[in-house]
């Protein structure tokens, strides 16, 4: 005949030391108070990814001084190391977007999804939209369309690999920001975004008036040398 195996009080699950908070967090008891549930969310895991890879690409201690930006640092170099990550980057620059310009004159999207007066912070706002990392150099300017100084450096591959689930490559990342800006008409007021030195901010943004025959933006950034044209306090630098 079969024994019953013999289980001491010690094997127990009843004498087991556990306590009900350990597997229902709505309880709190004396043994373990009450547990927070701690929700994750999967933006914040890209966010915080997204900054430690700008971090990586454009370290804190950049060689710039901390502080606002100066006319000196425009021309200062960069350091080695800053250099060569950039030459990683693609550049987009507003004109690819203009629909005023034909494919000869820098336009690079089709003439459907391109728009009137593009500017570089609204394309570096459309990449940052599809959670890539960018870098707006605010004085660089195409040679076709030197009256709207800005252009974006942006990261799409890493590795071999897109840097962002939502980009394929630098085509298909042209449309979407081509698409961005169709939602997010240039205004005057969005020339003052991308202010360099202080000064700037005094500035009153007016509508550019473009001379027959040129292709260029009515509405510009305030460092552009179209806009300091029309304002008292700059334009007898150009007289």
């Amino acid at each position: 005949m079969p024994l019953l195996e013999e289980v001491s009080d010690a094997e127990d699950i009843d004498n087991l030391d556990m306590d009900l908070a350990e597997f229902d967090p709505s309880l709190s008891t004396p043994l373990a108070p009450k547990l927070e549930k701690t929700i994750v969310r999967s933006q914040d895991l890209e966010e915080e990814e997204e900054a430690r890879k700008r971090e990586q690409l454009f370290p804190t201690d950049d060689g710039f001084d901390d502080g606002a930006f100066t006319a000196a640092d425009a021309t200062k170099p960069l350091p080695d190391d800053v250099q060569e990550t950039l030459r990683t980057l693609q550049i987009l620059y507003p004109c690819y977007f203009d629909k005023n310009r034909s494919r000869q004159e820098g336009r690079r999207v089709s003439k459907e999804l391109a728009v009137e007066n593009p500017l570089a912070q609204t394309v570096q706002e459309a990449c940052n939209s599809l959670h890539l990392i960018t870098m707006h150099e605010a004085t660089k300017t195409h040679p076709q369309d030197w009256g709207n100084p800005g252009r974006i450096r942006v990261l799409i591959k890493e590795d071999g690999k897109p840097a962002s689930v939502l980009v394929d490559n630098k085509r298909h990342l042209m449309n979407q920001v081509a698409k961005y800006l169709k939602s997010h008409e240039t205004t005057l007021e969005a020339s003052k975004k991308t202010v360099l030195v202080p000064e700037l901010r005094k500035i009153t943004p007016q509508e550019i008036p473009v001379p027959k025959g040129l292709k260029m933006n009515k509405i510009v950034p305030l460092h552009s040398p179209l806009q300091l044209n029309t304002d008292p306090m700059f334009k007898s630098i150009y007289e």
